[in-house]
């Protein structure tokens, strides 16, 4: 019998075929799954480092990254010679505790009053949360004002009383995130004990500025 005509052959290549074309489909489709995955790593990734930044029960910026912020804020404030304004505001609401839910809601409004893209704001503690306002002069304390009393409009009726305390700190060589700290957590303890629902705001005079930079 011819063998040209014997079936076997053509079957057998077209079976090896079938194989060869199947393993290159399963490597491609390994090679895709493992960029997909690899896509997903970073993405997730990303999403855990960008969440640890952001307090998941107000929408503010951690405590911890915005003291984070706060040192490099004062290293650059230093760098370029540009004052730096830090402020911390109390919720009171008597008796009650501050819930979360509220706190969020001013936190979205605080966040609707800055513009501009290094301001943040990052939350304190259970009745306060922070602003960090770079390059800024004794004009934030027009700002302050305007923030506590338009924050007492909108939330005053729910009983809400407002008090803010804010430094703007001059670039010295003292400047530290610790020492700003400091000075703001002692500046809103007198300012809760002697002028609740006001606005208590410091200047650091610019005279007090030293040349001896250590960069």
């Amino acid at each position: 019998m011819n063998s040209a005509l014997n079936p076997i052959p053509v079957v057998a290549i077209i079976v090896s075929l079938l194989l060869v074309a199947a393993t290159v489909m399963m490597y491609l489709n390994h090679r895709s799954l493992q960029r997909q995955l690899r896509q997903q790593k970073q993405w997730f990734d990303h999403e855990l480092e960008r969440l640890g930044k952001i307090d998941p029960e107000t929408g503010a910026v951690s405590r911890e990254w915005f003291r984070h912020l706060l040192d490099t804020e004062c290293r650059r404030a230093v760098r370029e010679l540009a004052p730096l304004t830090i402020m911390r505001l109390h919720v009171d609401l008597g008796s009650e505790p501050v819930n979360t839910s509220l706190l969020s809601q001013i936190v979205e409004q605080v966040n609707q009053m800055i513009s501009r893209p290094g301001d943040q704001v990052g939350r304190y503690d259970a009745r306060s949360i922070g602003l960090l306002l770079p390059s800024t002069n004794e004009h934030a304390g027009r700002f302050a004002d305007r923030c506590v009393q338009l924050l007492q409009e909108k939330f005053g009726n729910q009983g809400v009383r407002f008090t803010l305390a804010g430094w703007t700190l001059q670039p010295t060589a003292e400047l530290t995130a610790i020492k700003a700290l400091e000075r703001l957590d002692a500046l809103y303890a007198d300012a809760i004990s002697t002028s609740p629902g006001q606005v208590v705001y410091q200047v650091e005079q610019a005279d007090a500025l030293t040349m001896n930079y250590q960069l």
